[in-house]
């Protein structure tokens, strides 16, 4: 078995990418309050970048504001 090999800073090749970094990861803006409701934008990654309008209500319940079969038309 060979020893490490030595390459330069930052010259080697990953196999963790950005890509894997931020699949996970869900964006949220442009927060809106509706008297006890909160709205707010989604960006999904995993959904392949799809942005979902999101409301949660003063129970608690978070729920996507709009169909999705809506959304699906609009494209």
């Amino acid at each position: 078995m060979s020893g490490p090999t030595v390459s330069p800073f930052g010259s080697w090749r990953s196999p963790i990418t950005a890509d894997a970094i931020v699949a996970g990861v869900v964006g949220l803006g442009q927060i809106q309050l509706d008297g006890d409701d909160i709205y707010w934008v989604e960006q999904r990654p995993a959904e392949v970048g799809r942005n979902v309008v999101v409301r949660r209500r003063a129970g608690g319940m978070t729920r996507n504001a709009v169909v999705a079969a809506i959304g699906q038309a609009m494209k």
